[in-house]
């Protein structure tokens, strides 16, 4: 008698601590599209460009896209690295164009000022960077240098690097 009360425990036990297998939660997943590759600002993007992950619905990310078609010739406003969600504020509206025009707001216009490496900031200024812009100079009749801000948190648009450095900022357009 005491041999089988002891297997019935013995059972009892086993199922409670070994045999019982862990239950995982089932997550509720929704499709993401992601850059299948970094995408540079101004490029216009592809079916090639993108994927489609598994992501948890919990934690979707607001302006996020579903559906490939939804990117497919849409222009990056802002550099995207491999494996980052597309965003609906990292992108142009369908159609839009490619280039540096899709970027300027409407309302805006774009303007080009060659600086050299020392105002430029030797390389630090980057588009989205918010700068100032200053003018240097000697006025007619004396020999003194003044420096004046003609511009205040203005949005660089994009920087070049052909000889001298070539600044394009983001300005309101006048009536």
């Amino acid at each position: 008698m005491a041999v089988v009360v002891a297997l019935v425990i013995t059972a009892i036990f086993y199922q409670i601590t070994v045999g019982r297998r862990p239950t995982q939660a089932v997550v509720a997943q929704k499709e993401l599209v992601v850059a299948k590759e970094d995408l540079a600002m101004g490029s216009e993007i592809q079916r090639e460009n993108l994927l489609i992950r598994d992501y948890p619905v919990e934690a979707y990310p607001q302006g996020a896209f579903a559906d490939i078609e939804d990117v497919i010739d849409r222009s990056v406003i802002s550099p995207i690295l491999a494996n980052e969600p597309i965003l609906a504020g990292r992108v142009t509206e369908k159609g839009a164009g490619v280039g540096l025009a899709p970027l300027i707001p409407q309302g805006k216009r774009a303007v080009a000022i060659s600086i050299n490496q020392v105002s430029g900031v030797s390389g630090y200024i980057n588009p989205g960077s918010e700068v100032d812009i200053l003018l240097t100079g000697q006025p007619q009749g004396t020999n003194e240098r003044l420096t004046a801000t003609v511009l205040e948190n203005v949005t660089v648009l994009s920087t070049g690097h052909r000889g001298n450095l070539l600044l394009t900022v983001i300005l309101p357009l006048r009536s």
